[in-house]
């Protein structure tokens, strides 16, 4: 599989066994939504096509969007209420970054010319992170390390993403292989924060 999720995955059903006594149905779901990620990428560097490029590149905006509305809720005790709105905000905002940044839907079109190669699509996502890192750092969380560990893999990921096609003309493997390696790294940062969250106990075990 080429987004390499599951070894850093593996570990975390255990932690969260330790913790609850078992693995809470939320923490079961976000684990589905990282292994779709690797899942995702397989499919696109398999099969190239417009259905394929959307198993790529939702799933990473699903798991960031849940994560955030979860662990908003988990750390900073806000009202579910409150999540429904911010949750169709987050919806709308990614629906139209994904017709933005898909020219005429055709997700194999050349990105020439495009600096970013195409890595503004996941901008939502990055800056979800931004601001989650500011609020857990500003709030003095325990979680605060995880949090911006996991921001600081996602940026360098988008990086290398970004620098891939630049760069195959000089280094004939490119770099979008460190794109999927630091994607598992955020999304096995961002669970472990969720399950050292001290309110995790008490708000996401089933």
């Amino acid at each position: 599989m080429r987004g390499p999720i599951w070894p850093f995955l593996w570990p975390l059903s255990g932690a969260g066994s330790r913790r609850s006594g078992a693995l809470s149905p939320v923490l079961a779901l976000l684990l589905a939504m990282a292994a779709a990620i690797g899942l995702g990428s397989f499919l696109f560097h398999t099969f190239a096509n417009v259905w394929s490029k959307l198993a790529d590149v939702v799933p990473i905006w699903s798991f960031v969007a849940a994560y955030v509305l979860v662990s908003i809720h988990v750390v900073g005790g806000f009202p579910p209420g409150r999540l429904v709105r911010i949750a169709a905000i987050a919806t709308a905002v990614v629906v139209l970054v994904s017709f933005a940044t898909t020219p005429g839907g055709n997700a194999t079109a050349p990105v020439t010319g495009n600096v970013l190669n195409g890595s503004g699509q996941y901008a939502p996502a990055l800056a979800a992170l931004v601001v989650f890192s500011m609020v857990t750092g500003i709030r003095r969380r325990p979680v605060r390390h995880w949090v911006s560990a996991a921001t600081l893999a996602f940026l360098a990921s988008l990086t290398f993403r970004t620098l891939d096609m630049h760069l195959c003309s000089t280094f004939a493997h490119g770099t979008l292989f460190l794109w999927h390696i630091l994607n598992g790294a955020m999304a096995a940062l961002l669970l472990q924060a969720l399950i050292r969250a001290p309110r995790h106990r008490q708000s996401v075990s089933g």
